[in-house]
């Protein structure tokens, strides 16, 4: 079963995840002592059977990833593609995750994991105001899209296969779960 859940990173640790919906569970059970950082989230992605990012990526910026969860389900709902860009604003590359909807096949979005190397593009976010345009980071991925996914130093992967259902449902979910952790956290993200 194919799964997308938002997840963090214990603090001090660079290798134990939880997802946010559980963390709030559990948190709320008064089963968890500690919070996260909002720094260190990353994805648990499921598919083919087998894990694809987990605690191979911390993908920074829990706040920056919400943010970019909400835009790929708007963008996905009308059929266009997504794309999330590490949270991580201190280093370059970092990895992007584009999600595209299947042209043969609409139960199906395509996933793939990449990193953007040119530094023109490299540090744009995919969502407006936070760095450069992102309608023009959206023409460079499309022009670029085969090349994309050939980069030294960051194993990525290309086209995933994901029920596009699934993912939608995943994306509000998580986004929501993230926006969560966020409050409890005191840093609630605006509405």
């Amino acid at each position: 079963m194919p799964r997308f859940e938002l997840a963090l990173f214990a603090p001090g640790t660079a290798k134990i995840v939880i997802p946010c919906r559980e963390f709030l569970a559990r948190r709320a059970a008064g089963a968890l002592d500690w919070a996260p950082s909002s720094d260190d989230a990353t994805f648990l992605l499921e598919a083919q059977g087998r894990e694809w990012i987990a605690d191979e990526w911390n993908l920074g910026s829990l706040r920056l990833l919400v943010l970019q969860l909400e835009d790929s389900l708007r963008r996905l709902r009308g059929r266009s593609a997504g794309l999330i860009r590490s949270g991580v604003l201190d280093q370059s590359p970092v990895p992007s995750l584009l999600l595209e909807c299947s042209v043969d096949d609409p139960g199906l979005a395509l996933l793939s994991l990449f990193c953007i190397t040119d530094s023109q593009w490299g540090d744009v976010f995919p969502i407006p105001g936070w760095g450069g345009e992102p309608e023009l980071l959206f023409q460079y991925v499309r022009e670029h899209r085969e090349s994309l996914g050939a980069t030294p130093g960051c194993a990525g992967f290309q086209r995933l296969p994901f029920p596009y259902e699934a993912l939608l449902e995943a994306l509000a979910r998580e986004s929501a779960a993230g926006r969560a952790v966020l409050e409890v956290l005191n840093e609630p993200l605006p509405s």
